[in-house]
């Protein structure tokens, strides 16, 4: 299973992000005062989460990885304070501009994207492969190397469903990742620019993979050649394609029609993945953070009757076919919840459900517990659901332990285990 590639979607995001900004700013012009607050570093500590789990689900990799993401990029940001960065002149402001440019796309992009590689291999084909009892091996290099990581895996009396979750596995995870960052970023607690980057590149994934294997139609060889390479759509087109019509359908002189079609169609729904409010208003966001320095963020909320509320959108792709998500972001004081529909489709088949959840659903003393629901009703296996409980308990004013837990019945969810049953993970609160 190959890793994604290329950068220049996002670099695109940045310049553009950086344009609106310098608008913005401008057309504010800001107080001394103001501008004083924009480079003020937070000295408030900061919540970490780190959690563990026998399986290494795709959700702890989400968690511990942006976790680690944090601290390094904590860490990345005191070195690169120590240079010399005057504000109060021209020069200095562009220098500091120059600095943070530079960081973003030599340091903070191939950091990024690193991680987001780690959440695809190790906790996405990784956490599928492990889930169905095989081995799996991974090829990792160091964020600034081209050359593209993979994984490798053995797998003995799976059916063609579960071979198609261990395929999709690798971009259903950074939907996970992606997900658990845009919650965050609409919470109580601030984050950073660097936690809006990974949040994009993870969101990003699909599309980026879809876009870069050849049309089938167009370029059949092209198309055979990435298949036997292990690209994931076509290896995910090719094992749809057997699972429904009984054959792989990838031919070097002529793809399967079929085959051809459901490329087309994935390519076009994609779209549906990068209208999500949150991917375009953190490129406001991180072109501010470049032209001023202020690198915390919280996406900003529509006010309706008492209560702020944002939309958001994603794309999966499943052992039964692709789905499309919208989320509706409902927050109420420290109160956050979520509610969300799926509409799921394949060739003429299609299929539905929703979620709901609520994470301070009860609160007392030092605990809080958050609540989740989701129900579908898929082909095969018909009507289901998952229920999912989450407990936060502070032992100190700075550490805590979180407990998760869960029951699934047959069906597909995005994160959770293929099986039906219970599930687990627990974990650690920590303020620094």
């Amino acid at each position: 299973m190959k890793s994604i590639r290329g950068r220049g979607l996002l670099c695109l995001l940045l310049l553009w992000g950086l344009c609106s900004s310098s608008l913005m700013l401008a057309w504010r012009n800001p107080t001394e005062g103001e501008t004083d607050r924009l480079h003020r570093t937070p000295t408030d500590k900061e919540l970490h989460i780190f959690v563990l789990s026998p399986q290494m689900q795709m959700q702890v990799g989400a968690v511990d990885l942006t976790t680690l993401h944090q601290i390094v990029c904590h860490y990345e940001n005191r070195l690169v304070g120590l240079l010399p960065n005057e504000r109060k002149n021209l020069a200095g402001k562009l220098l500091g501009v120059s600095v943070r440019l530079g960081k973003t796309i030599y340091i903070d992009l191939p950091i990024a994207r690193w991680f987001t590689i780690v959440q695809h291999e190790v906790f996405g084909h990784g956490a599928r492969v492990r889930e169905f009892r095989g081995e799996a091996s991974y090829t990792l290099y160091h964020p600034w190397s081209k050359k593209r990581a993979f994984t490798s895996f053995r797998l003995q009396d799976i059916t063609i469903s579960d071979l198609i979750q261990v395929t999709g596995g690798g971009i259903e995870s950074n939907q996970v990742m992606a997900w658990e960052m845009e919650r965050r970023m609409y919470g109580e607690n601030p984050l950073h620019c660097y936690d809006w980057l990974i949040f994009a590149i993870n969101r990003y994934v699909v599309n980026q993979y879809i876009n870069s294997t050849p049309d089938p139609q167009l370029h059949p060889q092209a198309f055979s050649e990435e298949y036997n390479d292990g690209g994931d759509i076509a290896a995910y087109l090719a094992e749809m394609n057997y699972k429904y019509h009984g054959h792989y359908g990838v031919h070097p002189e002529e793809a399967d029609p079929l085959l051809a079609d459901n490329y087309q169609r994935i390519k076009k729904e994609a779209i549906w993945n990068l209208l999500d409010p949150a991917l375009w208003l953190g490129v406001y966001y991180y072109g501010r953070y470049i032209l001023t320095g202020k690198e915390k963020l919280t996406l900003p909320m529509l006010p309706l009757w008492g209560i702020r509320l944002m939309g958001g959108t994603r794309y999966n792709l499943t052992p039964i076919g692709a789905e499309r998500y919208l989320d509706i972001y409902i927050k109420k004081g420290r109160h956050l919840f979520n509610f969300y529909l799926r509409k799921g489709s394949f060739e003429e088949k299609g299929w539905y459900g929703w979620g709901c959840g609520a994470d301070r659903l009860w609160r007392y003393n030092n605990s809080h517990l958050g609540l989740r629901l989701d129900w579908w009703d898929q082909l095969k296996t018909g009507i289901g659901g998952n229920l999912e409980g989450e407990l936060h308990h502070y032992l100190t004013p700075e550490v805590g332990i979180i407990l998760q837990g869960g029951y699934k019945t047959e069906g597909y969810l995005m994160g959770k285990p293929a099986a039906p049953g219970i599930y687990t993970f627990f974990g650690t609160l920590v303020k620094f």
